[in-house]
């Protein structure tokens, strides 16, 4: 086994884990709170973040990965001033903070991750970044 060298010990400390999160949504359970009056996706999601009607696995990732994002930023929700437009997920899972969340990251990166299993979806952040 080979030793580190000073560069490999600065490259693992610039992309050291920060923070994890991790988060489960039933996709049914999604669908039935998107069925009231309004659309609750409406209040979590960002325009350019919605969900086509009627696409419940897409919706199932955006509130299980924002959930996710949120506890790898170490807040939750509504702590520290972190609201749900304060996290946005693109099409292919990329994470772009905004507000509260992205003060709390520090300048760190949020890798996501999603996997879905029968009715549900599992979602999982690494937080990644420089050890403040």
């Amino acid at each position: 086994m080979g030793t580190a060298s000073e560069a490999d010990c600065r490259i693992a400390t610039a992309r050291a884990v920060l923070g994890v999160g991790v988060d489960v949504v039933e996709v049914e359970r999604v669908a039935r709170v998107r069925r009231g009056a309004r659309d609750v996706m409406d209040h979590v999601c960002a325009p350019e973040e919605r969900p086509a009607p009627g696409d419940d696995v897409r919706a199932a990732c955006l509130w299980a990965g924002k959930e996710a994002v949120a506890k790898a930023l170490g807040t939750g929700f509504w702590q520290n001033g972190v609201d749900w437009l304060d996290i946005r997920i693109g099409p292919a899972a990329e994470v772009r903070l905004f507000g509260a969340a992205a003060s709390r990251a520090l300048g760190s990166e949020v890798e996501l991750a999603f996997v879905l299993r029968g009715a549900l979806v599992l979602a999982v952040a690494i937080r990644r970044g420089v050890r403040p």
